[in-house]
């Protein structure tokens, strides 16, 4: 007891309480703080994978695109070749007339088509590179929740300590001794 006052019977049972009760809440706080930061640093890793994850689909994207693109420019010239040479063998004029420029039509459609590939990919790549941005600000922002939580609750049982500590005085009995009453003299004097 403060300054040699004793606690005694029912403000003994109620500074106790006081003082269980704020180390409960302290307890709360700090476990409470821990479990979201931890939650938030899982959160954080679970997005920082999945940046990861985006930018290798970005990468493989690439590779792919230009993978399809030759495979169909090659298909592509083996298909005009065919037509040339079935149109050689039955001595059409390759060159001009309605052959020319059926096949020229063609080749500019392959053509059309293989840009037309190059630009879905160049589109999925780009979504992919977007994902992983993201991705990797999602989990920035999950690294600052984490050191919020965990600042957050040691204010928190701070002002829990605080709050207890002050309940805990208000049960402690004054120490200052009371004047005892003494006789009035003149003059508003004792």
């Amino acid at each position: 007891a403060a300054g040699g006052a004793m606690l005694t019977g029912g403000a003994a049972v109620s500074a106790n309480l006081a003082l269980a009760s704020t180390l409960v809440s302290v307890v709360g706080s700090v476990s409470q703080g821990q479990s979201q930061a931890a939650n938030a640093r899982f959160q954080g890793q679970v997005a920082g994978q999945n940046a990861e994850m985006a930018r290798r689909n970005q990468v493989r994207s690439q590779q792919q695109a230009v993978i399809d693109e030759e495979d169909f420019r090659r298909d592509s010239a083996a298909s005009i070749a065919r037509r040339f040479a079935a149109g050689g063998a039955t001595g059409q004029l390759l060159d001009r007339g309605s052959f020319g420029s059926i096949q020229n039509a063609a080749a500019g459609e392959d053509e059309l088509t293989a840009l037309r590939l190059r630009n879905q990919f160049a589109v999925r790549t780009g979504d992919f590179g977007l994902e992983a941005q993201n991705e990797t600000a999602q989990g920035q922002l999950f690294g600052a929740q984490a050191k919020q939580a965990g600042t957050s609750s040691l204010f928190n049982a701070g002002s829990s300590i605080s709050s207890g500590a002050s309940s805990i005085a208000s049960k402690i009995p004054s120490s200052t001794p009371k004047k005892p009453p003494g006789r009035r003299l003149m003059n508003g004097g004792f």
